[in-house]
């Protein structure tokens, strides 16, 4: 087993370059003293700030920024104890900025500093042979330049070896994921052996590919910041998310090269909101049609599957609801399982249908005490249905999403995805879709809205290869 993750050139040259000028320190009764720090902690952390996705994080926006929570439970259970000297290092040397303090329910979140404009730097080759040279070295570090050989762009391939914690971590995490396939149901493991067997990726391809992303997407940046379209400021943020994007992307196809032999795999139910994890899940959209046969395969989701979805909650008060709720729910209903919903909230802001999508978002998924102005006037046109959202969220603001989570994850999961196996449909999962052979796509439309009419109470829209398929009869 090996571990491997990456890291844009940039970044590592600055963090070497600091370390070199200001060795690590820790706080000790109000004195700085230095610590006995392992390098590939350092790179553990950069990395989960640059690929949290890749690490099941899920980046919140502030003020136009990208933060990412993590707990202290997290750094502990990955890190250990000492991981507030890694942070508390980092900052100060303006790496990364925090923001919110810990309280009941919530953690600290992380922004890390754009690296695409670094001055100051020394070069890698000196800090790449001194680490690759010194005995049982937790790490290996290989650059890799990208064909037009812009230093901006190229990232570097990092190997932990068995003397490193992050990497008996990791390996220990991987045997508790394969300890909870075991015990898993029946077609969650049959799931499994399909995705092993089945997840074969075009290596080559998706590289050359990365790389283009990462050439015309950086090519459109400068052509807009030389047509005055964008300033300096907004051409270096935009470069950094870019990089960012592209190192995800390399990360995914590193990852799928040789998944057995490296403990790659990523296949994992567990948390709250019970949702299954993978390779696939946590891979760009555009980089599935590397899957070898994809061409074959068809792609079922449910349209607005998080307002959608909401109608399985808003049923269980129906029963006893008052007159002016059970008004409320039907024209929610109506709306979302008719695919309108996003359309017919854009005339109560009086906006575009993505703004309105984006209004939505910050209705159901911000706390009760942010963004008054848009939630008063979705308050104003679903009063009863507003207070719902807003009782959910009382106590926890995450629990909304949390509850829809569950409800996707029962349905999908539990149910689709277990029927399907039982009629002989091997499925990859992405969450409130399925990916099933070309051959199979009807059948797996008519479990899909069986199942769903039985939680939902009638048949929702469903994209298929990217085609909306609307009920033909009202049920």
């Amino acid at each position: 087993m090996s571990l491997k993750i990456y890291l844009p050139q940039l970044l590592l040259e600055r963090l070497h370059y600091r370390i070199d000028d200001i060795p690590p320190y820790k706080t000790v009764d109000n004195e700085l003293e230095s610590f006995d720090y392992k390098i590939d902690v350092f790179y553990w952390l950069l990395y989960i700030l640059v690929n949290p996705k890749g690490c099941s994080l899920k980046e919140k926006d502030i003020n136009g920024f990208s933060f990412i929570p993590l707990s202290s439970e997290y750094l502990k259970k990955n890190i250990g104890n000492d991981y507030i000297n890694y942070l508390r290092y980092l900052i100060n040397q303006g790496f990364i900025l925090p923001k919110n303090n810990y309280s009941i329910n919530q953690c600290k979140y992380f922004h890390l500093y754009n690296c695409t404009h670094i001055n100051n730097s020394n070069s890698l080759y000196s800090f790449t042979k001194k680490i690759n040279n010194t005995y049982q070295s937790p790490v290996n570090i290989r650059v890799i330049t990208n064909s037009k050989n812009r230093k901006e762009f190229n990232y570097v391939e990092i190997t932990f070896s068995k003397y490193s914690k992050i990497y008996s971590n990791k390996k220990k995490s991987y045997e508790l994921q394969l300890g909870r396939i075991r015990k898993s149901p029946h077609h969650i493991k049959t799931m499994w052996n399909h995705f092993k067997s089945n997840m074969v990726f075009d290596n080559c391809e998706a590289e050359r590919y990365c790389s283009k992303f990462l050439n015309k997407n950086m090519e459109e940046i400068e052509r807009r910041l030389q047509n005055n379209e964008i300033n300096d400021d907004t051409a270096v943020k935009a470069k950094n998310i870019l990089l960012n994007k592209y190192i995800n992307r390399i990360a995914t196809v590193n990852n799928l090269k040789n998944p057995k032999k490296n403990k790659s795999w990523l296949f994992s139910r567990k948390g709250t909101n019970r949702r299954l994890n993978t390779n696939l899940t946590m891979m760009a959209s555009d980089l599935r049609r590397f899957i070898k046969g994809y061409n074959n395969l068809s792609y079922l989701d449910l349209s607005n599957s998080q307002p959608v979805l909401f109608n399985a909650i808003l049923k269980r008060y129906e029963e006893n609801a008052s007159k002016t709720l059970k008004i409320q729910i039907e024209q929610y209903y109506n709306s979302t399982i008719n695919g309108k919903w996003y359309e017919d909230l854009s005339k109560v802001f009086n906006c575009s249908r993505d703004e309105a999508k984006q209004k939505w978002m910050l209705i159901a998924y911000s706390k009760n005490n942010q963004c008054l102005e848009i939630k008063n006037e979705f308050k104003k046109r679903y009063p009863e249905i507003y207070n719902i959202i807003h009782n959910i969220k009382k106590e926890n603001y995450r629990e909304f999403s949390i509850s829809l989570q569950k409800s996707e994850s029962k349905i999908f999961i539990d149910e689709i995805c277990k029927e399907l196996i039982e009629q002989g449909i091997q499925p990859f999962s992405i969450h409130d879709g399925v990916i099933v052979p070309k051959t199979k796509k009807e059948e797996t439309y008519q479990i899909m809205i069986k199942v769903l009419y039985k939680h939902l109470g009638g048949i929702p829209v469903v994209d298929i290869d990217g085609v909306k398929r609307y009920p033909k009869i009202a049920c």
